[in-house]
């Protein structure tokens, strides 16, 4: 019943017991947990029901997934970032996930659409009513300018000609809005919104900054999904605690919390009004101490208590830098701790 337990989760209903969603991107602990004659996707789909994860999709241990962090161009120059079409990029350039999906962003909103289809109905009906598969889009405004022409020439230009800088950024929106437009003719029920806005400790701009020039554009990025009632997750790396007072008015249904996020704050100021998904640091598994795994966990439970549904998740994901060993720690402490904190 996870399927209906996501559900309930994205229509801000309150569930029985904190979730768990984790991104699985160790094939290494995965094949400690085959049986024999199994795939890992066989495996993978085991494992949802083993320790009951309410959405994701068994394809992402298999390198299927929605997203693409390309290396940047080259010899990036303000003049490069401000004529750039992200309709019609160089040649071999992958400047987002569309593309890696084989469809070309210069694409109609109808092509992708039945390409987004596909995939996602054939996730979506291979987890059946395991878990919700969401849909997903990494690059919302400011993230197209990290992973294609990098940090330092982005913030460049953004201050040396703000005026121009602003053209290119409404060009990729209306990329993006392209792509939710897509999106909200599949039927998912849920969107990832990913746009990396911050670092460990404070955020790539000043706050004002996002507040004139990211903020808005997000209004009409979100604008197709909501039309359609598709609930949406953002997500961001990084420590985005002083953007939320910005953020919120533009009503998300669920909040990614990195580790360097104040769970406890955020919990207790917009708690009530969406549900949260991750803050475990991935420090405490790779140290691999049993101990440390449960008290990492039951500190995100207990500063978490106050949001209408928490989720709990590795915030960087269950990646190959994490010993499969402790992997195994980690999911025997979240099933005992869920299994504990029944509301």
């Amino acid at each position: 019943m996870s399927y209906n337990n996501a559900l309930r989760i994205i229509k801000h209903e309150k569930i029985d017991r904190p979730s768990q969603w984790e991104w699985v991107a160790n094939p290494a602990w995965v094949r400690t947990k085959m049986l024999p004659n199994e795939n890992m996707q066989d495996t993978m789909l085991r494992l949802y029901q083993e320790y009951d994860w309410d959405f994701g999709s068994a394809d992402d241990v298999l390198g299927i997934g929605t997203g693409s962090v390309p290396a940047p161009l080259k010899n990036v120059t303000a003049d490069m970032i401000y004529d750039f079409d992200p309709e019609n990029p160089p040649e071999g350039k992958v400047i987002d996930y569309v593309q890696c999906l084989g469809v070309a962003p210069g694409c109609s909103a109808e092509q992708m659409a039945e390409v987004f289809h596909r995939k996602w109905h054939e996730s979506q009906s291979r987890m059946g009513s395991l878990s919700l598969v969401p849909g997903a889009h990494y690059h919302q405004v400011l993230h197209y300018f990290t992973t294609t022409f990098g940090w330092e020439p982005t913030m460049y230009a953004a201050y040396d000609d703000p005026n121009r800088f602003e053209k290119v950024m409404d060009r990729f929106t209306e990329l993006t809005v392209k792509v939710n437009e897509a999106w909200a003719m599949t039927g998912v029920r849920l969107m990832i919104c990913h746009d990396d806005l911050a670092m460990i400790d404070r955020t790539i701009f000043p706050p004002d900054w996002y507040r004139e020039y990211i903020f808005p554009r997000y209004k009409k990025c979100w604008e197709p999904l909501k039309k359609k009632g598709i609930a949406i997750l953002f997500m961001s790396d990084g420590k985005i605690d002083a953007l939320l007072p910005d953020l919120m008015p533009l009503e998300p249904d669920g909040l990614f919390i990195d580790a360097p996020c104040d769970l406890l704050s955020i919990s207790e100021k917009y708690g009530s009004r969406l549900f949260l998904i991750g803050n475990v640091n991935v420090s405490a598994l790779i140290e691999g101490d049993a101990e440390k795994i449960k008290s990492e966990i039951r500190r995100v439970v207990q500063q978490g208590a106050s949001c209408e549904n928490l989720i709990i998740r590795c915030s960087s994901g269950l990646d190959e830098n994490i010993p499969p060993h402790a992997i195994q720690l980690y999911m025997d402490a979240v099933k005992e701790i869920r299994s504990e904190n029944n509301y």
